[in-house]
Order: structure tokens, then sequence, then C-alpha cells
């Protein structure tokens, strides 16, 4: 986390690519004391893009649940949350248990649908108890 005394904010890693982002759920620890009540803590969330540059998407919001279906996941395939932490009275900063984000992952890989690209049967007869062996064409699309 950086920061100071009172104040301070912490980045996740970046999450994708996704072809749909779901759900962000979040579970800060904040202390409502009669000696400490001041914790806050609230969360945004930026989009990469493909070229690397980062957008906020979601400004900061104390919404501990909240949903990334307005995410344009043909522009940004990455997401990242920042959370921004703070106490003014107790310089005690609350404390995260957990942030997390449901998506669809993108494929990594397919076969290749070229018909002249590779594919390789080791034989084109098979009698029971043959090892049927193929070579199939993979391009990574990751």
């Amino acid at each position: 986390m950086i920061g100071d005394a009172n104040n301070g904010f912490m980045k996740s890693e970046w999450i994708g690519p996704a072809d749909k982002f779901g759900q962000l759920y979040a579970r800060p620890v904040i202390t409502k004391t009669a000696k400490v009540e001041n914790d806050e803590f609230n969360m945004a969330v930026y989009g990469v893009d493909t070229g690397g540059t980062e957008q906020l998407l979601i400004p900061g919001s104390a919404a501990t649940q909240q949903t990334l279906d307005a995410v344009n996941t043909q522009k940004y395939k990455y997401i990242y949350l920042k959370g921004q932490f703070s106490d003014n009275a107790g310089n005690t900063a609350p404390n995260l248990l957990h942030w997390r984000v449901t998506h669809a992952p993108v494929p990594e890989g397919s076969i290749f649908p070229a018909p002249l690209s590779g594919y390789k049967f080791y034989n084109d007869t098979l009698y029971e108890g043959d090892t049927f062996n193929i070579s199939l064409p993979f391009k990574n699309i990751g």
C-alpha cells in the first residue's frame, strides 16, 4: 500500500483478458468505534487498452458489490482495481479481506481451421487395439 499515516491506496494486478466482466465484490473491514470513527474505503475500476493506456471506467465508490457489465471488452480486455483507504482520526486504515472480479476469459488458443495447414493422420485405417495419432495445427490467440 502506498500512502502516509492517514491515507493510502492499493492496486490489484491486471484482471483478464476477458470476453465479459461480471461482478466486483469487495470486503473491507471498517472500524467504527467511539475512538476511531473515520475509516473510509472506496474502490475505482480502471481499464487497460491494447496499447497499455489506462482509463478510469468506474469512479471510486464505497459499494462492496458492483456490476461490470458496462465495461467495453472490445476496447478494454484488462481491468484493474484501485482501493483508496483513509482514517483521519485514528490513522488506522481499513483492512481489505478480499476483492474479487468474475469474468468470462477469452480462449488462449484454437485448432487452426485452414484445411491445408497441417492436419495429419498417421494411418487412415484403424483396427481394434491400434493407437490413434493425429497432428493438429494450433494457433495461439491469447
